[in-house]
Parts: C-alpha cells; structure tokens; sequence
C-alpha cells in the first residue's frame, strides 16, 4: 500500500509538470503565430510587441525573430520616406513645381527601386500646363488632388475592367503604422485618392502599402481612401485611435460616439488583432514561474506514548517552484520541506522530511503588489532517523500575504500521518500524527 501511494504521489507530480510545460508551449506557439502575422502585414510595431511577449512568456529569445524586426523596422522606415515624398511631390505639383515635383519623384525611385506611371503623367502635364500648351489641363490643387485622376480615367478606358480588394476596413492605433493590401483589378493602372494624413504606394508584387501617420489629436479619426481603375472605383475605410484613447474603450470620432460593437464586422476583427499583444500583456502582469525558499518557526505536537502527546519547538524549511496558470491560480510543481527540533537532541533526532505538490490561489490586489494567498498542497513524509515504515501521507496548508511580488508571510498548519510510530514506552501504535502549526516567511525569485 505504501508503495502505491508513493508511486501515485509522484505520477501526480510528473502530471502537473508535464501539464505545465505542454500548456506552456501551447501558448508560445500562439504568440510566435502572431508575430510572423504581423510580419506578413507588415506592422514591425505589433511584431515587437508579441515578441516583447514571447520573451517574457518563455525566458528565452529568437536570433531569427530579432533579424526579421531589424529588417522590417528599415524597411518600414524606407516606405515612410517614400510616402513622405509622395507627400510632398502632390504638394509641389498643387503648387505647380514641376521642376521640384521630378527631384522629389526621383528620389523617391532611388529609395523604392520602383516606378509610377500615375506620377510621371501628371509631371508631364505639368510640365505642359507650364509652357502653356494645353491650359485645359493647368494643374491646380483641386485637379491634382481630386479631378484630375478621374479626368485620367476617363482617357484609358479598359473594357470589361474589374477592380477588387483584399479589405474594406482598415483601423490603425494612435502612432499609426503600415498596412498591406492586395488589389486586383484587369486594368493597366489604378490610382488612388486619399485624405492627407495617409498615403498609399503601389509595390512591385501587386500590394498596396498603406501608411497612415500618427495621431496628436485626443479623438479619433476616420476617412476613407478610394481606388480607381478604368470606370471601376471601391472606396475602403479607414479608423485611427485618439491618442489617449486604448484599444478596448468607446470608439470616438468627430461627428459621434460609438462603442466596438457598434462597427462593421471586419473593423471588429481588425481590432481584435490589432489587441491581441495589449490583451497578452495585462494577462500575463504577473510572473509566471517562481522559485522560492521557505522559512518558519511553530509548535508540533507528537505523541510521545499511548496516552501523552509532546509539543516541541520546530524550524521549518523548504524550497517549492510554482508555475502560474494567471494571476489567480497556480499549480505547486514540487514544495521539499525539513522540520528540524530546536531542543534535546536536535535537527537530527526528531526531522521530518516531506515532498509536496499541490495548488494555489491569490486574490485581487488590495494595495500595490499586496494580495492574499493561500495553498493546500499533498505529499508523502518520513523520519529518516527512524525506520522507513515511521513515514506516511503528509499534508499542509498555508494562508496569507504577499507583501511584495517577492515577500509572502502568513500562518501554516501541517500533519504527517504515520503508518507505525515508535512510542517511548515500547508500544507501536498505526495511524497517529504529527500536527504542526506555525508562521511562515517566503522569499520567492
């Protein structure tokens, strides 16, 4: 019998551990799917932050995932530039600068390696507008920004054109970012009309970049960009966050206020992803694994013969590890403990030894870093001074508070059952107890 039970104490054991670490992984694969999602959109920003995450959530780092941030993060910063010169090539053509307009969309092919068939039209007819050649087409800022890629449209007519695209909701935080899209369409060319505080630049493979700039603004803000190609046209709507404003609260914008819900679907789904690292972060604000030692001081009762129990001074000592499953619940993988007499004959007359494992739970703080804890954990224990069969289940029971993310203090209350206890006046008497009561310190790292 005490081997069965022995044997099923430690299978409990190797349970909870296994538990732990297939939990674990589950969970990091989880993460590390959504910062190779990031990458595929293009946000290094939310790849940082999962990856932030991921650091914290398994005490290890990636060489590859840092390399990949690197390189997304230059590669963010050249699209930026180029949208920032796109900028400023729509402004000095609204100005009527051709001259400056082509040093601007030169550099801008030097960084990007790509060319714009749209950009080049409408310098040549700038340029035309300048020497006065055809005055139906001066480019003012209206025509620039808003009629004259219409005007263009309806000079390449594409028969049987078709114009599609991968999204028809776009929402980017306060500190804005880049979004990829993929637009299909038959025609030889599109162009797109945006609101100044986003810009949109045509990649080699067929996407669309989308780069919306940061937002000072307390409110948020929304617009739309739309995509023309042949007669064809789809209008795709953009939400950027108020500055002070966090993912999971009301929506505000300028002309009303909405909740979440109260968006189209794909908005909902974006925000959901887009606060996925947020949510990771407020769910894991607490440590996931610990190692601790343990120490008190408290009274054991033990029965000395038939008919007189002992009360005796002990020291308690122990190690436990503890994995966190949240900041509510936890799972002891192991608690060894040593209780040592501090009288007579000492530590080693009357030590107990016992292994542990068992459960925890802690409550909401009541102060910064202060909560409540308590534990029940289930073992075996033995006095190695005495024979082998002077051993049985053990059990304990702790309950206080965390100080500190790091300082527990609080009361236990411990009981070693014995199969056979050797008494002093010669008898064996099964199925007695030590009963041990007392404070407890821990030191947890």
């Amino acid at each position: 019998m005490n081997n069965v039970l022995k044997i099923s104490i430690f299978a409990l054991i190797i349970l909870c551990s296994t538990m732990v670490y297939s939990q674990t992984d589950d969970n990091a694969n989880q993460i590390m799917q959504k910062i190779n999602e990031a990458f595929s959109q293009g946000d290094c920003d939310r790849a940082q932050r999962n990856y932030n995450v991921w650091k914290d959530f398994t005490q290890t780092t990636d060489a590859s995932v840092e390399s990949r941030i690197a390189e997304c993060v230059k590669e963010e910063k050249k699209r930026q530039e180029a949208g920032l010169l796109i900028e400023q090539i729509n402004e000095t053509l609204s100005q009527g600068d051709c001259d400056q307009a082509q040093k601007y969309y030169n550099a801008w092919k030097s960084s990007s390696n790509v060319t714009d068939a749209a950009v080049e039209s409408r310098i040549a007819e700038c340029e035309k507008a300048k020497k006065g050649s055809q005055k139906n087409t001066a480019t003012t800022s209206d025509q620039i920004q808003q009629p004259a890629d219409n005007q263009l449209y309806k000079q390449q007519p594409i028969s049987n054109g078709t114009l599609t695209a991968s999204v028809n909701e776009l929402l980017f935080s306060s500190a804005g970012g880049v979004k990829l899209i993929e637009i299909s369409t038959n025609a030889k060319d599109y162009r797109v009309l945006r609101p100044s505080w986003i810009f949109a630049t045509k990649l080699p493979n067929g996407n669309l970049q989308i780069v919306c700039k940061k937002n000072t603004k307390n409110k948020s803000r929304k617009g739309s960009f739309t995509i023309y190609a042949e007669k064809k046209s789809i209008t795709i709507n953009v939400v950027q966050e108020g500055k002070e404003m966090p993912v999971s609260s009301p929506v505000k914008t300028d002309s009303a206020t909405a909740t979440t819900d109260s968006l189209p679907t794909p908005v909902k789904k974006q925000l959901k992803k887009e606060s996925f690292s947020q949510t990771l972060k407020s769910k894991s604000d607490y440590k996931k694994n610990v190692f601790g030692l343990d120490l008190g001081i408290g009274a054991r009762k033990a029965p000395l013969t038939s008919e007189i129990d002992e009360w005796g001074t002990f020291i308690d000592f122990g190690i436990h590890y503890t994995h966190n499953f949240s900041r509510y619940f936890g799972v002891d993988i192991f608690n060894l403990k040593f209780q040592g007499y501090t009288q007579g004959g000492g530590f080693g007359e009357h030590g107990l030894f016992q292994a542990m494992t068992g459960i925890r739970a802690y409550t909401k703080n009541f102060a910064k870093d202060i909560k409540g804890t308590a534990a029940l954990k289930v073992g075996y224990g033995y006095q190695p001074h005495l024979s082998l069969s002077d051993s049985g289940v053990a059990w304990d029971f702790e309950i206080g508070l965390n100080f500190t993310k790091k300082l527990f203090a609080g009361f236990v209350f411990n009981c070693q059952a014995l199969n056979n206890n050797y008494l002093l006046d010669g008898s064996i008497q099964s199925g007695l107890s030590y009963y041990y009561y007392g404070g407890r310190i821990s030191y947890n790292f």
